[in-house]
């Protein structure tokens, strides 16, 4: 049609008409939030899961295969658990781009936040070693904090003030409960001395009687005496332990929000199927995974890492089910959070 023509007028609808018009507009919205609530809770079972098998690979003492004599051993091999899960996830993801026939990239534009990555996980599996899996996880619930920093300062984004203020009071509560929550339980140990410890932080060493060292800075609305007091109730909270495991997982935090500012900016920028971007983002990682267990190889030969899991493999082949589940449970985690 030329462009002056004009579009015949719009007939009259019935009331039922309307209906069933309004009820088709509504259904999309309402097949798009049960999608999100399916790939949310896909997220959460697979990485919880994938969570508790990481933590079994990590710390449990594997029995030998029958017939070798041997004690029990604990793998400790993490940089080839790094390489198996960006194996799996490769193929996962390879194999949805070939089905979905997505839009795609140059391949040398995946290699930054896959660098990032590779260097993360052998610190998150590390830091497991000093503390809990559940307290892991709470540490990662503080996620969004590093990923708005990481932006803000090497991608230049600005966010709205609001949204500063959110990731502020969620990560700010998750710091709460992991701080205050084992003295909530009653639990004995270095816990109980909390109040004793932190005082030390307060002017002087001294404290008003009734109130914490932090409440006491509140009141004085002393910036520097809270900071003493905060410093002070973590002091107390944690053994130097925890401590050093809660600070490799902050690490491990804050690289992770690069890999994510990262990825959010090359979507931006080639607007990749998210399939083809997992594809990528671990082929680059299981590339220097793989340049990294060769240089061990030709460095220590046989006490190399990649000796050590062939070795261990052979003695405590109840390990091959956990390393599998593990890998595939990761990539299918990858899956449903690249597609949000």
């Amino acid at each position: 049609m030329g462009g002056n023509a004009t579009a015949p007028p719009t007939p009259a609808r019935s009331n039922s008409s309307k209906k069933t018009a309004a009820a088709n507009a509504q259904s999309p919205k309402s097949g798009s939030g049960v999608r999100l609530l399916i790939k949310a809770l896909g997220i959460y079972i697979c990485f919880i899961y994938w969570g508790f098998v990481q933590e079994r690979v990590t710390t449990t003492a594997y029995q030998p295969a029958a017939g070798i004599d041997a004690k029990p051993g604990r793998f400790s091999a993490m940089a080839t658990l790094n390489a198996f899960m960006a194996a799996a996830a490769m193929i996962v993801g390879l194999v949805l781009h070939q089905l979905t026939k997505g839009t795609s990239a140059s391949f040398t534009t995946f290699w930054r936040p896959a660098l990032s990555n590779t260097i993360a996980s052998p610190i998150g599996y590390l830091a497991l070693r000093d503390i809990s899996y559940p307290l892991l996880i709470l540490v990662k619930n503080c996620k969004l904090l590093p990923v708005m920093i990481v932006g803000a300062v090497v991608n230049g984004v600005r966010y709205k003030t609001y949204e500063y203020v959110a990731v502020a009071l969620i990560s700010g509560g998750v710091m709460l409960f992991m701080v205050k929550g084992p003295q909530a339980s009653g639990r004995g140990g270095h816990h109980e001395g909390y109040h004793d410890i932190s005082a030390s932080y307060a002017v002087g060493g001294q404290s008003n009687k009734g109130l914490s060292p932090l409440e006491e800075a509140v009141a004085r609305d002393n910036l520097w005496l809270m900071v003493r007091a905060v410093v002070g109730i973590i002091a107390s909270s944690f053994s130097l332990q925890e401590l050093r495991g809660l600070c490799m997982a902050a690490t491990n935090l804050l690289i992770d929000g690069f890999t994510n500012a990262e990825q959010d900016r090359i979507n931006q920028k080639y607007r990749v199927s998210p399939y083809y971007m997992m594809a990528m983002v671990n082929t680059w990682s299981l590339i220097f995974a793989s340049i990294f267990l060769l240089a061990d190889v030709a460095w220590r030969g046989n006490g190399s890492q990649l000796a050590y899991v062939a070795n261990f493999l052979t003695t405590y082949p109840a390990i091959v089910r956990d390393l599998l589940t593990f890998s595939f449970s990761n990539a299918v985690g990858q899956v449903f959070i690249y597609s949000m």
